[in-house]
């Protein structure tokens, strides 16, 4: 049963029963938004893309990225110089802080898999942002489970 702070006209303070009408209410004017929920996914999205991921970048060899604007701005040109110069090769800083030098094959999985891991965080985003749509989202923490699916 759900009570509520009162005070009465003569200053007295005391705690009374809320209505049903007043509880549903309530739960309502604390529900958040469509509009909240889906700036919420967006955060998610950007926290989860910005986190970064594990790539195999062939031969079972993992480089831990990360996979923020600036990590896919650079990788994208190193993809672009191994497509001008088949023999290109260089050293990628991964998350761990380790240099992981890579050839053009392997610059190139990187890529990709970087890339990859981006657009499926904005497909989840797409498919909460349906179901916020749908209603049949309409939580906080169902948006925090999707996002983890």
């Amino acid at each position: 049963m759900a009570t509520k702070h009162v005070v009465g006209a003569n200053g007295i303070s005391q705690n009374a029963t809320m209505a049903p009408e007043e509880q549903t209410a309530l739960a309502a004017s604390l529900a958040p938004s469509a509009e909240m929920l889906a700036a919420y996914a967006t955060s998610r999205r950007r926290r989860m893309v910005d986190g970064g991921t594990i790539i195999d970048v062939g031969a079972g060899r993992l480089v831990p990225a990360w996979t923020d604007s600036q990590s896919i701005a650079a990788i994208t040109g190193l993809v672009l110089a191994t497509q001008l110069d088949p023999q290109f090769t260089t050293s990628w800083k991964g998350r761990d802080g380790v240099f992981y030098p890579l050839a053009a094959a392997e610059i190139v999985a990187l890529g990709l898999g970087m890339l990859e891991f981006v657009q499926s965080a904005f497909a989840l985003e797409e498919a909460v942002a349906a179901a916020v749509g749908a209603q049949t989202i309409t939580t906080y923490a169902e948006v925090d489970a999707a996002m983890t699916a």
